[in-house]
């Protein structure tokens, strides 16, 4: 587990690129996903969003936005406004924007268009960090005619294997400990 969240936080410290996670579903997306979330690096400014279907683009800003500025958090109709502020804000005080986003297979094509031009916006230097955590049928969507183009300029690419036996005691001893038992 811990060399999986290690590549991913290389990859985010490298890149400015759209970094997709898949794997099959039960390898450990969303327990790795966690541990992102609750160990950033020092300068990062981090949200997590769980993935539901339908969402749409001014929910998908709005949670981010209640994340890392809740003071700014007024109303979903100017969270878009509000994020792209928040880039020129993560500029002025070099913190990394990093927003992960479980279960992103979840998410609608449009929606995925939404993130990729998120992910092309820059203030200066600083960019969207997005870390999307989805099944491997993420990738149909991705290479649909619409997102073709972006998806070959602004994504890295992550496969996870399935877990050895080792993983997977660790990964079920986590879920069944963070569901109370």
């Amino acid at each position: 587990m811990t060399s999986r969240l290690d590549e991913i936080k290389k990859r985010i410290i490298e890149t400015d690129k759209l970094i997709l996670v898949t794997s099959v579903p039960g390898a450990g997306k969303s327990t790795i996903s966690d541990y992102l979330e609750s160990i950033p690096e020092k300068n990062w400014k981090v949200a997590f969003v769980q993935a539901v279907t339908n969402m749409e683009r001014e929910t998908l800003a709005y949670e981010i936005i209640q994340q890392v500025s809740p003071d700014k958090a007024d109303e979903k109709s100017f969270a878009i406004p509000q994020l792209h502020k928040f880039l020129e804000f993560s500029s002025k005080t070099e913190k990394v924007p990093v927003f992960i986003i479980d279960d992103a297979h979840k998410l609608s094509t449009e929606l995925l268009e939404f993130i990729l031009e998120l992910s092309a916006l820059k203030y200066q230097e600083t960019s969207f960090r997005f870390i999307l955590f989805a099944d491997e049928n993420i990738n149909d969507r991705l290479n649909t005619e619409s997102l073709a183009d972006l998806n070959k300029q602004l994504v890295t690419r992550l496969t996870l294997p399935s877990l050895s036996k080792i993983q997977l005691k660790e990964y079920i001893d986590n879920r069944l400990s963070s569901s109370g038992d």
